[in-house]
């Protein structure tokens, strides 16, 4: 389907901005997951995965997004007490998206 890098690179960028709004001045740097999280995330990862083909069964959501925004008070409470380790995420950088889409598996 795609030749090289370059290509894969201008398909996803197209992909991101027409879709989830990204800004045009997108690099192979550019880390995704800083701007969508929740059920956004959730669509995008859905979306990439099928248009570029993508095996995502060893994909494990909450390493890379947050949820859903929650604003209840008590449960925000308890997200910083005892689960400090899950606010740390992965970073998914455009550079990791063009090599999913060229092996079609999530790594």
């Amino acid at each position: 389907m795609y030749e090289s890098n370059d290509e894969i690179f201008k398909s996803i960028k197209s992909f991101l901005i027409e879709r989830y709004a990204f800004q045009e001045n997108l690099t192979y740097e550019t880390i995704i997951n800083k701007a969508i999280d929740g059920d956004d995330a959730l669509e995008f990862i859905e979306a990439f995965s099928k248009k570029y083909n993508v095996d995502m069964s060893k994909f494990e959501f909450d390493n890379y997004f947050a949820p859903e925004a929650v604003f209840n008070l008590a449960y925000s409470f308890f997200c910083l007490l005892f689960a400090r380790h899950k606010l740390k995420r992965i970073p998914i950088t455009v550079r990791d998206l063009v090599e999913i889409a060229k092996k079609h598996k999530w790594s």
